[in-house]
């Protein structure tokens, strides 16, 4: 299977790669989880908003926006900071 950077760099199934993309796009330290992060922060603000905080519900969120379940635990902070302004 060819990486992102297979195409880059016109060679596929090279280990390199696989490093490479495994380093960028995976685990906490990814550049999807960050943006995957921000995404949250960004949208918390508009579901609050206007919202109890008994009425709040982090499963909807997640449905609602399609958040991915390892993001759980961030949704749930981002909450709380949200209502602890």
């Amino acid at each position: 299977m060819a990486t992102v950077t297979s195409f880059i760099s016109g060679t596929h199934g090279d280990k390199g790669d696989v490093y490479y993309y495994h380093a960028c796009f995976t685990g906490k330290e990814s550049v999807e989880y960050k943006a995957n992060v921000g995404a949250v922060k960004l949208l918390i603000p508009f579901y609050c908003q206007d919202m109890d905080i008994q009425c709040v519900n982090r499963a909807n969120f997640m449905q609602v926006f399609h958040v991915p379940h390892y993001l759980s635990s961030v949704v749930s902070e981002e909450i709380k900071k949200y209502y602890a302004k």
